[in-house]
């Protein structure tokens, strides 16, 4: 019976999210048929398990509204927003119920008074009411084809177990990456490479199953929303319309928790605060129904969630009226704020615009608390403000709470990890373009221009300079918050970039505001995540963006519209170069020992591959070779470098190179005039496109199974140039390429497109049709390729 319960509480709780956002929908399309039908199997599921389970409060509950639907399915009840009120109120009821019948709580029993407001609109309709059991022989099995439903293959799995499958795949991994490591020390091994290949394929294959085990809808959220929205605009006595899009976007299932009370905190105040009474709206000549949307979408590995308004919008001087009048800045500091920084000033701790207190807002409790749950778990929130047209608030969300795109940075003797999103750019210290200053007692650091307020890691940290960093070339790296002011933190060396497992940090060293959290990255040591909002206000940074980040802003907007960027570099042969900035995917330090010359070319073995390494001449026995990985969006090689200088705009006429297939052509960086590096130079001897196409490229090799040419020369040959090979007659219908070398039977295989005849002589005699000599691997690969193109 327990067993009976669990599943009862768990598909209860489950239909319940949906329902009550399809009450509110009912009450808006009174004469839906399908959202009245949708309410009506609930009701009846829950009264036929109730009386199954002998749970009677939950009986009579069920029982009395699904005579009140009934009636309304047959015409016999209109209805009106009472009616909903009244169902509303027993769905509640049965939701509370509910959860205490798994936690052993008790729930005070007034349901005769919520029974007696429904039966009010069935007149002198008999009703059975009794606290016994209920016979579920006689009109109720009626009803019984409204409950059908689909079945689906499911297992509910506890939250705990899932989370520690996920830990376990997740120190899989690392450990995966540390047999990589181990593996680039000792001699190269074909066999041992092969098969470490296919373990790491199958490793990050789990990772990603795993991952999506743990995504849900974001409509588990949404589902909640019409229902508060209805009740708020209830209580205020106003019209408000709420229109939802993206319910489909899955996120992780810890997201839709962490968002719940923000969201719900913005939609009070859209409702409160931004939607006029009906007499405003009409005197203001817009529809007497306000209007809020909300809306959800992926972007890359972002959540964007948007919630939008036509209401008043923010009343910006109004808002700078209560921020002086409760002491938070003067006068004059307000004058000098920009537009966005006095916008910002909402987020201010303590800071309401609402005139009375009310159930609904008011309490100074407000948009501090939703920004800094929104940083927690390492989002952002920005504000569109249209005064006396509507608000739009957006929320850009990490697609998971487990797994981010990090930084690993050494201050001291130290490893710490940061979140990318919230880097702007890195440079050295010894960039030309990186000017130190002092102004007002506050230390500033220049970069083009642009004066950034700095500070080092370890002096935030409160930790020792390492002695042999001092006086050595650091990294400045350029940090925008979610909310607050742009700065730079110097740090003694950026390691790696990274994929970063986030587990939560414990109370003790998490109070300080620094840290977002712990990760264990590839390496295997633990290692804190730093808070980009939380550095800010350790150097003393205000909570809202300055001037000097907005022109910032413009200005990098400006730049980028305007022309293509490139990175300027130092090359190994010591000559200032630069590559177009969309060619690179990053810039790492690798290990020599990842270099080896392998296959005629020297290589780099990363990621559990082989990739090109370009324009490396020579290295030390041991350490790190700084290089580029470029991309073309299908395959990736890399380059080596002697350092990295700066990014800059290119501008003005490109002069034409005498090697074009070496360089675009000489451009102007900084004054001064270096060669733009050709990418698909690069790639255009790679044979990474071929492997990238193995998985719909199947080669069918047709046979006798004791053939050995096949096996040990051809497979292998194919099996290199990114083609899977299969023996097995099966999979000659789904192959893409079919080759053989049996001329007796060639005939009957001409009119097949896929075919390719292999010879055995290296002339073509007298063959009746077209064949290529088994031993020109150029010209198999080429007829390959030619009879692929084709079939596209």
């Amino acid at each position: 019976m327990d067993d009976l319960i669990e599943d009862f509480i768990a598909e209860t709780r489950e239909t319940l999210e949906a329902l009550t956002s399809q009450l509110v929908e009912w009450e808006r399309r009174p004469h839906d048929r399908a959202l009245l039908d949708s309410v009506f199997r609930f009701v009846h599921t829950v009264k036929g398990s109730c009386g199954f389970l002998s749970l009677p409060r939950l009986l009579r509950l069920s029982h009395a509204a699904e005579d009140v639907l009934s009636a309304a399915r047959d015409g016999e009840v209109e209805v009106s927003a009472d009616l909903v009120t009244a169902v509303l109120a027993v769905i509640d009821r049965v939701a509370i119920l509910t959860e205490a019948l798994d936690t052993g709580a008790s729930v005070y029993d007034d349901d005769d008074i919520l029974i007696g407001a429904l039966r009010q609109y069935l007149g002198d309709k008999p009703t059975d009411l009794a606290t016994g059991p209920v016979d579920e022989s006689g009109d109720t099995l009626a009803h019984e084809d409204t409950i059908s439903r689909g079945k689906t293959r499911t297992v509910r799995v506890s939250l705990s177990l899932l989370d520690n499958l996920m830990s376990g795949v997740s120190d899989m991994v690392l450990a995966r990456n540390e047999v990589s490591r181990q593996l680039r020390k000792v001699s190269s091994n074909a066999d041992l490479d092969v098969s470490f290949g296919r373990l790491s394929s199958t490793v990050a294959e789990l990772r990603d199953a795993v991952g999506m085990m743990r995504m849900q809808h974001i409509d588990k959220l949404f589902s909640a929303l019409p229902r508060l929205v209805r009740d708020i605009a209830i209580e205020l006595g106003k019209e408000i319309e709420l229109r939802i899009d993206g319910s489909e976007v899955e996120v992780d299932r810890e997201m839709v928790e962490a968002l719940r009370d923000p969201l719900t905190h913005i939609l009070r105040n859209a409702a409160d605060h931004g939607i006029e009474s009906t007499d405003e709206r009409r005197a203001a000549g817009k529809d007497p129904v306000g209007h809020i949307r909300v809306s959800a979408r992926q972007s890359g590995n972002q959540i964007i969630i948007e919630i939008a308004d036509d209401g008043r919008g923010i009343n910006v001087d109004k808002l700078g009226i209560r921020a002086i009048a409760a002491n938070i800045m003067t006068v004059g500091e307000w004058q000098k704020m920009s537009p966005r920084a006095r916008l910002n000033t909402i987020f201010t701790p303590g800071l309401s615009t609402a005139d009375s207190v009310t159930s609904i807002s008011g309490r100074g409790v407000g948009m501090d608390v939703v920004r800094n749950n929104l940083q927690a778990i390492g989002g952002t929130i920005e504000l569109e403000n249209h005064e006396g047209h509507g608000l739009k608030i957006t929320l850009r969300l990490p697609l998971t709470l487990s797994i981010i795109a990090g930084l690993s940075v050494r201050a001291g003797s130290q490893i710490f990890g940061i979140a990318r999103s919230s880097v702007v750019e890195m440079v050295s210290t010894s960039n030309p373009n990186v000017k130190f200053e002092e102004l007002g007692g506050r230390k500033i650091v220049s970069i083009r221009k642009r004066r950034y307020p700095f500070k080092s890691l370890e002096d935030i940290l409160g930790i020792a300079h390492e002695a042999h960093t001092l006086g050595e070339s650091r990294t400045l790296i350029v940090m925008r918050p979610a909310v607050g002011t742009t700065f730079v933190l110097e740090v003694a060396a950026v390691i790696d970039n990274e994929e970063l497992v986030v587990k939560p940090g414990a109370p003790l060293v998490m109070g300080n505001g620094l840290f977002a959290g712990t990760s264990l990255p590839d390496n295997g040591r633990p290692m804190l995540l730093l808070d980009a909002s939380g550095l800010g206000t350790a150097m003393g940074l205000s909570a809202t963006a300055n001037e000097d980040d907005e022109t910032n802003s413009r200005a990098d907007a400006e730049s980028n519209t305007n022309s293509p960027s490139a990175l300027l570099f130092i090359a190994t042969d010591g000559r200032k170069q630069a590559i177009r900035l969309s060619a690179i995917e990053r810039m790492e330090d690798i290990e020599v020992a990842q270099i080896q010359y392998v296959g005629g070319r020297t290589r780099v073995s990363a990621d559990g591959g082989l990739y090109d390494l370009w324009e490396y001449e020579s290295a030390p026995d041991d350490g790190l070779v700084k290089v580029l990985r470029l991309s073309d969006g299908d395959s990736a090689c890399y380059l080596a470098v002697s350092d990295v200088i700066d990014i800059f705009s290119i501008a003005g006429d490109m002069v034409p190179s005498a090697q074009p297939e070496q360089h675009e052509g000489v451009v102007y960086a900084f004054g001064e005039p270096v060669e733009l590096r050709n990418m698909f130079a690069f790639f255009e001897t790679s044979d990474r496109t071929r492997r990238n196409r193995s998985s719909d490229a199947l080669c069918f090799i047709d046979c006798p199974e004791d053939s050995q040419w096949e096996r040990m020369i051809l497979a292998p040959l194919l099996t290199a140039s990114g083609y899977a090979v299969s023996f097995d007659e099966h999979d000659q219908s789904r192959a893409a390429i079919i080759l053989h070398r049996d001329v007796a039977t060639a005939p009957e295989r001409a009119t097949d497109p896929r075919a390719l005849h292999l010879r055995d002589s290296s002339h073509g005699l007298n063959e009746p049709i077209a064949s290529i000599y088994r031993y020109d691997g150029v010209g198999l690969i080429s007829a390959i390729e030619e009879k692929l193109a084709g079939r596209a």
